[in-house]
């Protein structure tokens, strides 16, 4: 690398930072039952109104009840913690 910088210095670490980024979950929970919900990260982008317009087409999509779909953002300068909306 140029100047003598390794590929793992802080500045290539730090390029998330300041991006906001917009995560389309998944959750799977049956009330009724023992069973802990299961999360999955189905899409992400950078732009919320694509992220609002892929909530509305999935939400239209899906026909089981123990399945519900949640935007969440994040921006790299902290841990993801799901809300207890999502959670």
């Amino acid at each position: 690398m140029e100047n003598g910088e390794k590929p793992n210095d802080n500045k290539s670490n730090n390029n998330n930072r300041g991006i906001m980024i917009y995560l389309l979950i998944r959750k799977f929970y049956i009330a009724d039952s023992n069973m802990k919900a299961e999360y999955r990260v189905e899409k992400y982008t950078d732009n919320v109104d694509e992220a609002n317009k892929f909530l509305s087409a999935l939400t239209l999509l899906e026909d089981n009840q123990h399945i519900t779909w949640h935007i969440i953002k994040h921006d790299f300068n902290e841990p993801l913690i799901l809300t207890k909306e999502v959670a």
